[in-house]
C-alpha cells in the first residue's frame, strides 16, 4: 500500500502546530509528511507502524516520529468495541526548517 502525503502547515509563516485529539476510537491512513512530530499519549493503547517498524504505544509514551516517514496508529480493540474507552494524545509538528537554515 502506498503512503498518502499529508499537507499539514498552512504556510512560510507557520514553523509549528499543537493539537489534543480526543478518540473513542482511532484508525488512521497510512501516510507521511515533511514535518517531524511529537506525540504524548496520554490515554489509550495500540500498535504503531512507522517505516518498516512495529511498535506497542500505551499511555505516557512520548514518540518523535520523523519526516517523511510513513506511520499509522491503530488503537487497540477496546477503543472500537467499547464506547466508554477513550483516548488522548497531544500532538506538535514542527515545519522540517524549524530550527532555520544553519542547524
Amino acid at each position: 500500500m502506498k503512503p498518502v502525503l499529508l499537507k499539514i502547515t498552512a504556510g512560510p509563516a507557520i514553523s509549528f502546530s499543537a493539537r489534543s485529539d480526543h478518540y473513542s476510537y482511532k484508525h488512521n491512513s497510512w501516510h507521511y509528511h515533511p514535518e517531524f512530530e511529537f506525540i504524548h499519549v496520554i490515554e489509550g493503547a495500540g500498535m504503531l507502524f512507522a517505516g518498516d517498524g512495529i511498535h506497542h504505544f500505551k499511555g505516557g509514551d512520548l514518540i518523535c516520529i520523523g519526516s517523511y516517514l510513513p506511520h499509522y496508529w491503530k488503537f487497540d480493540q477496546q477503543y472500537i468495541q467499547e464506547p466508554t474507552a477513550k483516548s488522548y494524545i497531544e500532538l506538535t509538528q514542527f515545519r522540517e526548517d524549524f530550527w532555520g537554515k544553519d542547524f
